[in-house]
């Protein structure tokens, strides 16, 4: 009997210790298999990733000309062409993956640990660990999305961080062919109406939340980010994303300003 009692706890201590050291000297922690971060790289060196914060499942798209940068173990890296900034990429991965999506994205752009960016990154992760749901941190209007932006249009665009600007110093825009905001919203998202806006595109979204789009609404959505580098309509969808996974509750929107 006492050997049945020391064989158990034998078991059990080897259990223990082989949890522990797997999330000790790996850094794997199980409760993060269902959370995937999905990174939109240009030039950026990505050494972010080395920070244990983001140790989650990881498919990062390089748009870049080299693959000089940081892979996490056991991390899928895809090249996809140099079009439609970090939307492109997102509304790509949700294409590829929408019949095997984990319980939640973590989107970022390659700079999202630039200075003006960091905070909104952090807050995002540490939500999203918490509450393994959707997480916008959103600046929010008294009125609505559409009517504020209703005239806006861009012009020009360059990247604020500098080893994407550095390999790529074109600002042309590519000017969508429905213009200015407010007529493409209403054409993209007829009837419905939003007061938050993401910028940065740092955010997470849950499988049933990117779900509550089909598939093929997406690849529609994609259309219009797909032929040049810089798309007047991808800051259109900056400004749009929470009509883009509509209806997201109000308890995943956050306060960007606090």
């Amino acid at each position: 009997m006492k050997l049945i009692i020391l064989t158990i706890v034998l078991i059990t201590f080897a259990f223990l210790l082989t949890s522990f050291l797997t999330k000790t000297i790996e850094g794997y922690d199980e409760s993060n298999k269902n959370i995937h971060i999905v990174v939109a790289r240009y030039n950026e060196d990505l050494e972010w990733l080395k920070n244990k914060k983001f140790n989650y499942p990881t498919t990062i798209y390089n748009k870049g000309t080299n693959d000089i940068f940081y892979k996490p173990k056991d991390c899928k890296v895809i090249q996809l062409p140099n079009v439609g900034v970090c939307v492109h990429t997102y509304f790509h991965h949700i294409i590829e993956n929408y019949d095997k999506l984990p319980d939640v994205v973590i989107f970022l752009p390659g700079s999202c640990m630039d200075e003006h960016k960091r905070k909104k990154t952090l807050s995002t992760l540490s939500k999203t660990k918490k509450t393994k749901n959707s997480v916008f941190l959103v600046n929010t209007s008294d009125g609505d999305i559409l009517n504020d932006f209703y005239d806006f249009t861009i012009n020009n665009w360059k990247s604020t961080n500098l080893q994407n600007s550095e390999l790529n110093r074109e600002s042309v825009i590519n000017k969508s062919e429905i213009r200015p905001f407010g007529k493409w919203y209403n054409q993209i998202f007829p009837k419905i109406k939003i007061n938050s806006i993401n910028y940065h595109g740092i955010f997470s979204v849950s499988k049933t939340h990117i779900q509550n789009r089909t598939k093929e609404s997406y690849q529609e959505l994609i259309k219009f980010v797909q032929n040049h580098k810089n798309e007047e309509c991808a800051h259109y969808f900056e400004r749009s994303f929470i009509a883009v996974f509509h209806p997201i509750p109000d308890y995943c929107l956050y306060n960007a300003n606090i």
